[in-house]
C-alpha cells in the first residue's frame, strides 16, 4: 500500500526528471549559465509544489525520489558515454538538493498560511 512517504518518493521520481527534461529541451539555445540558473530554478519550484502537497515530514523522501529520478533520466547518456558522464553525480545530486530546499520551503510557507473560513 502506498502511504505518505512512497507516495511522495513516486511522485518526486516522476515530477523532478519531468520538469528538468523539459527545461532542458525549451531552453537548449540559451547560453549555459541561463540553463544552469534555470535547473535550479525548476528543481526549486518542483520542490515547492511537492512541499506544499505532501508536508514537511516527506522532504528527504522528496530529495531520494528527486535524485533517483534524475539518475534514471541520465542513464542513456551514461551509456553512450561508457561511464564517464558519471563525473556529473555531484550535479545530480545539487539538484535533488534544490528540489529538498524547494520541498522545505513549500511545506514551510503551507504551514504558516492561516486558514480560509468558507463562512
Amino acid at each position: 500500500m502506498l502511504n505518505k512517504k512512497r507516495l511522495s518518493t513516486l511522485s518526486s521520481v516522476l515530477v523532478s526528471p519531468l520538469s528538468a527534461y523539459l527545461f532542458y529541451v525549451f531552453f537548449d539555445q540559451y547560453p549555459t549559465l541561463v540553463r544552469i540558473v534555470g535547473m535550479i530554478v525548476a528543481g526549486l519550484s518542483a520542490g515547492l509544489v511537492l512541499g506544499s502537497v505532501f508536508g514537511a515530514d516527506c522532504y528527504k523522501s522528496i530529495r531520494s525520489g528527486a535524485f533517483i529520478g534524475v539518475c534514471l533520466l541520465s542513464i542513456p547518456v551514461v551509456l553512450a558515454s561508457y561511464g564517464f558522464a558519471l563525473l556529473g553525480l555531484p550535479l545530480l545530486m545539487a539538484y535533488a538538493s534544490c528540489v529538498s530546499i524547494g520541498a522545505k520551503c513549500g511545506a514551510r510557507a503551507y504551514a504558516v498560511a492561516p486558514p480560509r473560513n468558507s463562512a
